[in-house]
């Protein structure tokens, strides 16, 4: 059996695009920078966070367009030493029950291996996010070391999901 495809315009339905003559650079309209972006809404506010390295920090506003003028609150810094001590990337604000959750991925300090990467949680009581004591929950028990932990509701059941590390194919690039 054979098979074969064609390029004539004889058979092309529709328009032929031709690529830009010059590349356009992209400026993002809300940020200047903000890798791993999580936005939550609760209320009338916008609830904004990324990865910061060093620490996690909240953005407060009602209208997403001025999120750039939006003071950054810083509402954790980690310790010196432990598991959760460096590399603080991608952190997810949650509101569930009346309290408020930060869960993020880090690294432990003196260590740089698969098994010493984690999902970590934060709790708030507070009603107000940028206020309150943040309380560090520690890392989440999963059955693999992993990262990028979420959490969801699906038909009344909560749900905890994150990337596990799972052998060689896992690797962090």
């Amino acid at each position: 059996m054979t098979v074969g495809g064609c390029a004539s315009s004889a058979i092309v339905n529709g328009p032929v695009v031709s690529a830009p003559s010059k590349a356009r650079a992209f400026s993002n309209p809300l940020l200047a920078s903000g890798p791993d972006p999580w936005i939550t809404r609760v209320g009338e506010n916008y609830y904004y966070m990324h990865t910061l390295g060093d620490r996690l920090a909240i953005r407060r506003t009602r209208d997403i367009a001025r999120l750039a003028e939006a003071r950054e609150v810083t509402i954790w810094t980690p310790p010196t030493r432990g598991a959760n001590a460096q590399s603080i990337w991608a952190p997810e604000l949650h509101r569930i029950d009346g309290k408020w959750y930060v869960y993020y991925s880090a690294a432990a300090s003196d260590h740089d291996d698969d098994d010493h990467r984690g999902v970590f949680v934060l709790e708030n009581a507070g009603e107000d996010p940028l206020s309150g004591r943040w309380v560090d929950r520690g890392r989440v028990n999963t059955a693999r070391p992993g990262i990028d932990g979420t959490v969801f509701e699906h038909r009344g059941s909560r749900y905890f999901v994150y990337s596990p590390y799972v052998g060689p194919d896992s690797v962090l690039a």
